[in-house]
């Protein structure tokens, strides 16, 4: 039987020949970091591997298959595949996190205080030590917090969780970080681009937004960058847009999928469907209507905000529900929420 026919039996055969391998070339030794850094360089590429499938070839197809109303769907590839790249996207998170503080070794906290403690600076647990703090940060993001043994194959996306912590997101306060992240901010932050997103605010005032215009928040403001920054003068709805680029930083992520794709399973979208989502003002005046992504304040935002607070709601103390868009298999319906 040949054991390249199968996937488990190529990936035993592939270790079995590293290892031996390794013995013919030094048979008397054993290199325990170079061991280390050989799986740690192996996770991480498919680690970032399958991050790249999700996002230039499962995601673009599933966007395929529901345009194709008299094709298959995507349900089989929600159903049989995406578990399974989870699964193993999850892990190898995992892998690489575990293998990269092995390959530390007794550097691990001079890595992780950026060598801050040392008498003398050094560069090399500077730049590691971000290294690593990027890269724990992003082990939590996947795990998405308290979820970490979160049923894989039903996708179960329901339960308590914790709210997202931007304290913590380098990302969230520092613009210059979160376009390294997102290095696709410079396609959008021209005038052209911009200029867009007028018909975007259109079209949120006056129905739903217009969700292929993805870098813009309708009437509130540009989507990137996506941190925790802006300069409107408009403070409702300022801080509305930061609600909104939270749902679509989360979505980026994969902390939050779409529920409105197909009715299978959620199912990750690195580029967010803004008409899936709404929004409502809870504090510190409470809203009675939930609107649109992008919907212009001078609508629904005059004296939300009054100078001292209304009770114990202090000025400037928001508080958003958001509901998003379900697809079951007795049609659509609305279920929620997230505060933020």
């Amino acid at each position: 039987m040949n054991p390249l026919t199968t996937v488990r039996g190529a990936i035993t055969t592939g270790f079995a020949a590293a290892i031996v391998l390794s013995l013919l070339i030094a048979p008397a030794t054993f290199h325990e970091l170079g061991l280390a850094r050989w799986l740690h360089i192996l996770a991480g590429i498919t680690w970032i591997g399958l991050l790249y499938y999700f996002n230039l070839v499962q995601i673009p197809g599933l966007a395929v298959a529901a345009a194709d109303k008299g094709g298959p769907g995507g349900a089989g590839i929600s159903k049989y595949i995406a578990p399974t790249a989870l699964l193993w996207f999850r892990w190898a998170a995992v892998a690489t996190w575990l293998t990269g503080a092995w390959y530390l070794g007794p550097n691990f906290v001079k890595a992780f205080t950026l060598g801050l403690m040392e008498t003398e600076p050094n560069s090399y647990f500077t730049v590691i030590g971000i290294g690593a703090w990027l890269g724990t940060i992003m082990l939590f993001n996947v795990w998405a917090l308290l979820e970490l043994f979160m049923d894989v194959p039903c996708l179960e996306q329901s339960g308590i969780d914790v709210a997202y912590i931007t304290e913590i997101d380098p990302t969230w306060n520092d613009n210059l970080l979160a376009f390294i992240l997102n290095p696709e901010a410079l396609l959008f932050g021209n005038p052209i681009a911009q200029m867009s997103c007028m018909m975007d605010s259109v079209a949120s005032t006056i129905g739903v937004p217009l969700s292929p215009l993805f870098w813009c928040v309708g009437s509130w403001g540009p989507a990137y960058p996506l941190a925790g920054h802006v300069n409107n003068g408009y403070y409702v709805q300022d801080n509305a847009l930061l609600a909104g680029r939270m749902i679509y930083k989360m979505s980026r992520e994969g902390l939050m999928w779409d529920t409105a794709v197909n009715e299978c399973a959620p199912t990750p979208m690195p580029i967010w469907i803004k008409e899936h989502y709404r929004m409502q003002m809870m504090k510190p005046v409470a809203d009675y209507t939930c609107h649109p992504i992008g919907r212009s304040g001078l609508i629904w935002a005059a004296e939300k905000n009054p100078p001292y607070g209304t009770g114990t709601n202090a000025s400037g103390n928001f508080d958003w529900l958001t509901f998003r868009k379900k697809l079951c298999c007795i049609g659509w319906d609305w279920s929620g929420g997230i505060g933020y």
